[in-house]
C-alpha cells in the first residue's frame, strides 16, 4: 500500500506597522489555541536570519505571523496560506500619532523617543 504524504500550508498572516496587528494578534492567539498549534511571532528579519523559509524548519513552525512583512523575504516561501492586512494610510497617520505620542514603546526604538517628545511639544493639529 503506498502512502501519500500530504503537508498543509503552513497558516499565515502579514501585517504592517499600524494596520491592526495587535487585534489580529489575538484573533490568532485564540485561533491558534481552539486548534491546538502554536503561533510564532517574526517581528523582523534578525529574528529569523534573514531567511524565514529556514526559520520554519528550524522553529517548527505551526502558525506564522510575520507583522512586519517585507516581500524580500515573503517572496521565497512555499506552500503557505496567509492573508495580508493593509489599513488606510489616513488610519495609519492618525494611529500613529496617538500610539506615537502616548503609548507605544520605545524600549527597542530609540528613535520613536525624539519623536513622542517632539510630539509632546506640538498641539494637536500640529501633531
Amino acid at each position: 500500500m503506498n502512502s501519500i504524504v500530504t503537508h498543509k500550508p503552513l497558516p499565515a498572516y502579514f501585517g504592517h506597522h499600524k494596520c491592526a496587528s495587535s487585534w489580529i494578534g489575538g484573533i490568532i492567539e485564540e485561533l491558534s489555541e481552539v486548534m491546538g498549534i502554536q503561533k510564532t511571532l517574526l517581528h523582523n528579519p534578525s529574528r529569523f536570519n534573514n531567511s524565514l523559509t529556514k526559520a520554519i524548519k528550524r522553529m517548527n513552525i505551526q502558525f506564522m505571523i510575520y507583522d512586519n512583512a517585507d516581500w524580500h523575504y515573503v517572496q521565497d516561501l512555499k506552500n503557505y496560506r496567509g492573508f495580508h492586512v493593509i489599513r488606510d494610510p489616513r488610519d495609519i497617520c492618525i494611529s500613529a500619532y496617538f500610539s506615537h505620542l502616548h503609548s507605544h514603546p520605545t524600549k527597542h526604538w530609540p528613535k520613536l523617543q525624539e519623536l513622542k517628545n517632539a510630539l509632546q511639544t506640538c498641539n494637536l493639529e500640529e501633531g
